[in-house]
């Protein structure tokens, strides 16, 4: 829902809707339609305090320059771009699995505008049991087209072959490493099928989405070749493996990155304390972390990335032209030879992504299967394996100038990213970060740490001073305290914003009903053996391996292209 204007239905207070915003970038136009999220939604620790009208109309005026200095920290704080590593100690890939996740436990199918007066029994639940490649409870049955012809295997698209502008010439053959797509459909060709078309927004959470379909088929492959017979049965057996297997990922991998180890094993053993997933009345969504602190993601993307040897500098910009959801008008983008009145309606074969740059395989592949690291002198984005940028408040990507893009759409929604996250906090009454720190029991950031930086002039001001918005405070405790192998910040989230994300994906998770938490000795089937309690590692590098493959390049690999020659 990236456009118009956003209601939430929030348990014992109805529909709360986004108002319309004063302009471009501030909030939504008066005339946009309201779109109502299908999920029942609640607060994990509860509203801010209210304010006056004055005081509310002053805190809206600074909470839209806080924003508009986020997108441009140099011109606000009059402050050099830091020539600091902006690298975390987190491989980029995980940026892409975050939204691949976010999409996940707020899946949506609907496709239409959703009434304000929509009655709360048509409201779905947030679950992890990965709907969003399903399409559906139900599977085969909701959305045949997403499957083939034994309605148990998941559909998977073919590539466009191309000539590379490479020495010496290499043709990239069909490869079946894109999103089937609908051919048939005369608005958008190049539609992909997908049990949430969100997953086709940029090429890098697509390509995520094609592994989880590779994945779910090479796990009916690993059943049939075990004996089991083919029909629903192996459906259901599949797709329960592999909704484990995503969990364990979660937990053990995305989640072990992402929070504070000592956060999430106090989850892990106590249970969680906000997030009282079954009180009254059922599963639902906590507005702090969908609303707040999961939009941690804006601050990870990378400026650039080097997707393949073809492609060793890519801005992100590109990945949205390399899609069939952001912009269906626009033709995927390719800088290889193809034939005359080709009409490219599915991936260019050269746009395969190298997972080996997006996630470190080192221990299951041979070196030579892995990116080479950069030499002297070149830029880190060439040949390497790409890593987040920081978690902070800088957002260090740009979306402008991307070639093949006539309007400003990317740029706009670049602008509009801080300031309507900020405003959503803000309409939302969701608690400020110091709120949040001191009803969990934690210190809260002094007002001075806060406001460190190049937003100090906007962050000082007494409308803001010790009412930091969440979202901006679960950075801001990020960048301080989230230590890495660097001494620094940034690599982390610090113990509020690690509470809030760890509490509501292990709480969705318990409540699964294919949850792992419910069976402390299930283990993968498909990782490698380890010493110690977890006895198995399971990461997403082991996943995509045993979806695609275990060779150094060529179609059962996780990187069909090989390196640079």
């Amino acid at each position: 829902m990236h456009g118009g204007r956003i209601g939430y239905f929030v348990r014992d207070e109805g529909v709360v809707v986004e108002p319309a915003g004063p302009g471009p970038g501030a909030g939504a136009n008066s005339a946009a339609p309201v779109k109502v999220s299908p999920l029942t939604f609640g607060r994990m620790l509860g509203q801010t305090r209210a304010l006056s009208p004055a005081a509310g109309k002053d805190l809206f005026d600074k909470l839209l320059a806080l924003g508009r200095c986020m997108n441009d920290p140099q011109t606000c704080g009059q402050q050099p771009a830091s020539k600091e590593s902006d690298d975390s100690d987190i491989p980029a890939g995980y940026t892409y699995l975050g939204q691949f996740i976010a999409h996940e436990i707020t899946f949506d199918d609907s496709g239409d505008t959703l009434q304000v007066g929509m009655e709360p029994k048509n409201l779905r639940t947030p679950q992890i049991d990965l709907d969003s490649l399903y399409g559906g409870t139900n599977g085969p049955p909701d959305r045949p087209e997403l499957y083939e012809t034994d309605r148990v295997r998941l559909r998977v698209g073919e590539t466009f072959p191309v000539m590379p502008p490479s020495n010496p010439p290499n043709f990239l053959p069909f490869v079946r490493h894109d999103l089937p797509r609908d051919a048939h459909n005369k608005k958008n060709p190049k539609l992909a099928l997908l049990g949430d078309t969100r997953n086709d927004e940029n090429l890098a959470v697509a390509q995520t989405h094609v592994a989880f379909i590779n994945f779910h088929n090479a796990v009916v492959d690993y059943l049939k070749g075990k004996g089991h017979e083919s029909g629903d049965d192996l459906f259901q057996c599949a797709r329960r493996q592999v909704v484990r297997h995503f969990q364990w990922i979660i937990i053990h991998d995305y989640l072990r990155k992402l929070v504070d180890n000592d956060v999430l094993d106090c989850v892990l053993r106590h249970g969680q304390r906000w997030f009282k997933a079954d009180d009254r009345g059922g599963l639902y969504m906590p507005l702090e972390f969908s609303a707040a602190a999961f939009r941690i993601g804006h601050s990870m993307v990378r400026p650039g990335y080097s997707w393949n040897y073809l492609h060793p500098r890519v801005p992100v910009s590109q990945l949205f032209e390399l899609t069939g959801g952001f912009m269906p008008e626009v033709g995927f983008s390719t800088s290889s030879t193809v034939d005359e009145g080709d009409s490219l309606l599915t991936l260019p074969s050269d746009w395969v992504i190298d997972w080996t740059r997006f996630y470190d395989f080192k221990g299951l592949l041979p070196d030579a299967a892995l990116p080479p690291e950069h030499g002297a002198g070149e830029a880190p984005s060439r040949d390497r394996l790409n890593k987040s940028s920081k978690l902070d408040t800088l957002l260090n990507f740009s979306l402008a100038g991307g070639p093949g893009l006539p309007d400003t759409r990317l740029e706009q929604m670049q602008k509009a990213i801080t300031v309507r996250n900020l405003l959503r906090g803000f309409y939302l009454g969701l608690p400020t970060g110091e709120e949040a720190a001191e009803w969990m029991g934690e210190t809260p950031l002094k007002p001075e740490e806060v406001a460190g930086g190049p937003h100090k002039a906007v962050l000082s001001d007494p409308a803001l001073r010790g009412r930091t918005p969440l979202w901006y405070y679960v950075l801001k405790e990020a960048e301080l305290l989230g230590i890495g192998s660097d001494g620094k910040g940034g690599h982390r989230l610090g113990p509020v914003g690690s509470r809030i994300v760890a509490e509501t994906l292990i709480g969705l998770i318990r409540k699964s009903p294919h949850s792992i938490l419910d069976d402390p000795e299930w283990r993968p089937k498909f990782g490698r053996p380890v010493k110690g309690p977890e006895r198995v590692k399971f990461e997403m590098p082991d996943l995509l391996k045993f979806a695609f493959g275990g060779d150094a390049s060529g179609e059962k690999s996780v990187n069909p292209l090989g390196q640079r020659p």
